[in-house]
């Protein structure tokens, strides 16, 4: 009997992945997503297997993926060219196009890497550093920082849009795939975590509102705010706000703590539809870390109204720290040091890809990130292709970050023993930084061993027909197109 299963749970990931798509901003890696020849695919979806028996990464030199993307602007939206002479022109950047922009930054490193393939089960473990940085902004606020409040007389600027994340954190993944029969395999990925500084902001309900003919400007609302820091806010006795010393601020104590302990999994599968078409779906990044040391939890509450400065006041030494006080005798300040659990953003990733020949496949993927009340998401189209023997390439197209302009590349050189390989999903950035709105590079350097030759992978294709050895082996796909009417039957 035909199971469905791999059917529905890509179906739903899929439309999950899609829904919302006028809200398309942006998400990375999409290019690396179907090369599986690299087994750092494997980052992506658990259910790929590295083409070989074993590998190992060198570390560091193994994977470093550096990202940073801007939904709203690019650098040469800020300055104009006129005449040979540069000038800020600040209309570009407000008339962004969205009404919520955010800016992201990532920067992932290997510190180990290893995979072993026996016994149909490929077993694999890794070792990162990772660090997200995320903010997001309501336009209307660029436009405040801009021009000031002349513009909103009468309005309120809503903050609530206003959001903020730094997470750094150490992972130790140990990662386990297997074929579940002639057309389908499934991988599934166990994360164990370990905090290292983190800031965010759960709660931003914050308005600034601008009265008619004086301008007078009021903020008012509920801020929240957790950090685990070296650094830690405190009050003092004549109720000013500073910064403390409270917790260790030596480096190695903050790479070696391992108080913060969280845990997460990844889950991914792959189906070959038919003689040419595979698809696939997963699920990363599942998971939480409660935050138990260096922590400061600041909530505040109140209304302030500025009512403006009058000529000369500036010249006051002391203006700005009265300033600073007065909104602290008007707002209701509260500082902990209680425990708290930051949830990671869990990506999903869904894609489909064609076999056109036996050297070249194209396809699509799908992905999303999803942040409280958040879901940046993108699409890419890419096309596959074989060079010669194990020198394969990837080109792409992507729409992120509200923005049509990514053209990206991947090239992998060589198997066994040494490969390198380097993906980008904005090949553009290099010959126009000033103009991208992304800049993505992932690159490395693995040791593989345990390859087999044309004629031993043949040889098992004919000899092990319940095994599926590599997607990329295009006889074995037509193998597998011409016993379709028996594959659930055995």
């Amino acid at each position: 009997m035909k199971s469905k299963l791999p059917h529905t749970w890509l179906l739903i990931l899929i439309t999950l992945c899609f829904s919302g798509m006028r809200n398309v901003k942006g998400q990375q890696s999409n290019t690396l997503y179907f090369m599986h020849q690299i087994p750092e695919a494997n980052y992506l979806n658990p259910a790929v297997q590295a083409p070989c028996k074993f590998f190992i990464g060198i570390p560091v030199l193994s994977s470093m993926h550096i990202n940073v993307a801007h939904s709203g602007f690019s650098a040469n939206d800020l300055v104009s060219n006129a005449g040979g002479s540069y000038e800020f022109t600040p209309v570009n950047v407000i008339n962004q196009p969205g009404q919520r922009n955010y800016f992201s930054s990532e920067l992932y490193i290997s510190l180990l890497q290893l995979g072993y393939k026996t016994n149909g089960y490929y077993f694999n473990f890794t070792i990162r550093e990772r660090n997200d940085f995320n903010l997001f902004y309501p336009r209307d606020f660029f436009q405040f920082v801009l021009e000031g409040n002349t513009p909103f007389e009468g309005e309120e600027i809503s903050l609530r849009r206003l959001d903020a994340q730094l997470n750094h954190y150490r992972e130790y993944a140990f990662g386990l795939a297997t074929d579940i029969n002639f057309r389908t395999s499934a991988g599934i990925k166990l994360k164990v975590l370990f905090g290292k500084l983190n800031v965010t902001a759960p709660r931003t309900r914050v308005g600034l509102f601008t009265e008619d003919i004086l301008f007078h400007l009021t903020l008012s609302g509920d801020l929240a705010v957790n950090s685990s820091m070296p650094l830690a806010l405190q009050r003092n006795p004549d109720g000013t706000i500073t910064l403390d010393e409270r917790y260790s601020t030596n480096p190695l104590d903050i790479a070696l703590n391992r108080k913060n302990l969280g845990v997460a999994f990844d889950a991914g599968i792959t189906h070959n539809y038919n003689e040419r078409i595979t698809l696939a779906a997963s699920v990363l990044d599942l998971g939480l870390i409660p935050y138990r040391s260096n922590q400061t939890r600041l909530a505040a509450t109140g209304e302030y109204t500025y009512t403006g400065v009058s000529e000369g006041i500036l010249e006051d030494e002391t203006y700005f720290e009265d300033l600073v006080s007065q909104i602290e005798d008007s707002t209701d300040i509260d500082i902990t040091y209680d425990n708290y659990i930051y949830t990671l953003p869990p990506k999903i990733y869904a894609g489909a890809e064609y076999e056109v020949n036996q050297n070249f496949t194209a396809g699509l993927v799908a992905s999303a990130k999803i942040y409280r009340k958040k879901i940046p998401k993108s699409l890419t189209l890419f096309g596959n292709y074989n060079i010669y023997k194990n020198i394969d390439a990837s080109a792409s197209w992507s729409w992120m970050h509200r923005s049509m302009s990514n053209v990206g590349i991947g090239i992998s050189l060589g198997r066994n023993p040494v490969q390198f390989y380097a993906v980008t999903d904005n090949l553009l950035a290099v010959f126009q930084p000033l103009n991208a709105q992304n800049v993505n590079l992932r690159i490395g350097l693995n040791i593989i061993f345990g390859c087999q030759n044309n004629d031993e992978e043949q040889h098992m294709i004919s000899s092990d027909g319940c095994r599926w050895i590599d997607e990329a082996q295009q006889k074995r796909k037509k193998l597998m197109y011409k016993k379709r009417n028996s594959w659930f039957d055995r």
